[in-house]
This record gives structure tokens, sequence and C-alpha cells, in this order.
């Protein structure tokens, strides 16, 4: 199935009204991994708690509707982002993962590192489920990094060619500065 295709069911899917419930049913599949409403309805939990403080009626149901849509395409993406990192067979270090770790403790828990998994456990989660999602989240932030580096090539040629091209948006027209400095003959 093309990843197009399923984004396209997820939107139609997830498009529910505002005021509908969030269950556990499936609303996609990637590599036979179920991305449930309830994950999505989690994910866009924050804003939509922004938007119905902001928004009533029809206006709030539709950005309700395009969030949760929103947020299903995402969810999928990173699905895929992080198969295609299972296929490649790539393994992160662990001291990576736990440099990342020690980040979250030191910004969420002032670096007490007991605090910082008492707060973890406040949101539901085992510190190795947490440590599972750190994981997920830098395999696919490095495997987009990558991604994206490997096709950018930008040489010195090009960019002498595309200033060459564009030479008329980085003219100023001349201008004179003038500044005075002013000294009291008197002391």
């Amino acid at each position: 199935m093309s990843m197009f295709l399923l984004i396209a069911i997820v939107v139609l899917m997830c498009g529910a009204p505002a005021g509908a419930q969030s269950t556990d049913s499936v609303v996609a599949r990637v590599q036979d991994e179920g991305i449930t409403a309830f994950e999505v309805y989690e994910e866009s939990q924050r804003l939509e708690d922004t938007l119905r403080s902001k928004l009533g009626g029809k206006e709030l149901e539709e950005a309700l509707a395009a969030l949760r849509n929103h947020t299903a395409v995402r969810i999928v993406e990173q699905e895929l982002i992080y198969a295609e990192f299972q296929t490649l067979g790539v393994e992160l270090p662990a001291n990576l993962v736990q440099l990342r770790l020690d980040r979250f403790a030191k910004t969420q828990a002032n670096g007490d590192r007991a605090k910082f998994e008492a707060l973890v456990e406040e949101r539901g989660l085992t510190m190795k489920e947490f440590e599972d999602k750190v994981y997920r989240a830098l395999a696919i932030e490095l495997l987009v990094r990558e991604k994206v580096r490997r096709n950018i090539d930008i040489g010195p040629a090009q960019v002498k060619a595309y200033y060459d091209e564009h030479r008329a948006e980085f003219m100023r027209p001349a201008e004179v500065r003038l500044q005075d400095i002013v000294i009291k003959a008197d002391g």
C-alpha cells in the first residue's frame, strides 16, 4: 500500500466530529503496527485543550478535526520512518540514548534522576517504556537528518551561480551615511 493511500485512509478515519469519544479502534497500520484513535487523541490532547479555550461551535469542530488529521498523518510518517530505520539494521549506541535521557532529566527535573523517574511514572510510563520512546524518537530524528543531509550538496559554484542569477535581489541602492559627534567647547 503506498504511503499516500495510507495517509488518505488515516485522514478519512480520523475525521470524526470533535465531540466524538476517542476509542482504541485502529485507524491505520504501518507494517503490522496498529495506530489507534486513542494514540492520535493522546498526541493531540494538549493542542486540543488550547483550541477549546480559543474557539467554539463549528469553528472548533473543524479545527479539532484538522488537528487530529494532522496528528494522525504525523504519527503514520513517524512509524514509516522508524520502519525504514529498522530495515537498515542499525542500532543506536546506548550512550547516545543515555545522553538524551540525561538532557530530559536536567531540563525537567533539574538533573535529579529520582524526581525525573517520578515524573515519568506520573505520565503513566515505566522508565523502560520512556527509554523506548526516546530511542524511537532519536532513531527517527537521526534517519531524517541523514536522508536530508545526504540529498543536499551545495558547493561554492552553485552558490555563485545562484547569486549571479539573483543579483538584483542582493543589490541595495547607493546611500550616504552621515554621523555627527558634537563636543561642547566648555568642558
